[in-house]
């Protein structure tokens, strides 16, 4: 069956989604996939993340792209001029000492909000809303914007999201 099913918002020329994405119209077998804006890649040209990589294998930019949507766990991928597709299950942003300069390959990400310190979100809704739960688990907020992250627990269920703080104490 044929579907367009492919929705895209651009927020900034910086942050896109793989070109080829926009109008497409793409065949499909019992999965749908609507992008929005939350869905859109931060592309780094002439960028590789090296390790963490979950699969690999040859197709060209829009395959490769649409493989790291459906794949569970896959957050960023590497498309490499020669057709190699690689997908990881990190992101620079949480692992940036692996994001290498390369002439040959272009990185595509998603920025993640509450998986990491370094990328609190700013409330566990924030996070629901963003699409990056990976349900009820701890998480990183920052619900004063002012740069010292807090680790919360986040009841994420299809009631809602509640959130607790998860203190740390050292006693001497």
């Amino acid at each position: 069956m044929i579907k367009k099913i492919i929705q895209l918002i651009l927020v900034a020329t910086t942050c896109v989604m793989f070109e080829a994405f926009i109008a497409h119209t793409v065949v499909t077998t019992g999965f749908e996939i609507t992008l929005t804006q939350e869905n859109i890649y931060e592309r780094l040209e002439g960028f590789k993340l090296v390790g963490h990589v979950i699969e690999t294998f040859f197709a060209d930019e829009f395959e490769c792209g649409l493989r790291c949507l459906t794949t569970e766990g896959c957050l960023s991928c590497n498309i490499f001029s020669d057709g190699k597709c690689q997908l990881s299950n990190l992101t620079w942003q949480s692992s940036p000492n692996n994001l290498k300069g390369t002439v040959s390959s272009t990185y595509y990400g998603k920025d993640i909000r509450g998986w990491f310190s370094s990328r609190p979100a700013i409330s566990c809704k924030h996070i629901v809303d963003a699409e990056d739960s990976k349900g009820k688990g701890e998480y990183w907020i920052d619900p004063e914007n002012d740069g010292n992250p807090l680790k919360v627990l986040c009841d994420i269920s299809d009631d809602g999201c509640k959130c607790l703080m998860i203190m740390t104490m050292n006693l001497r």
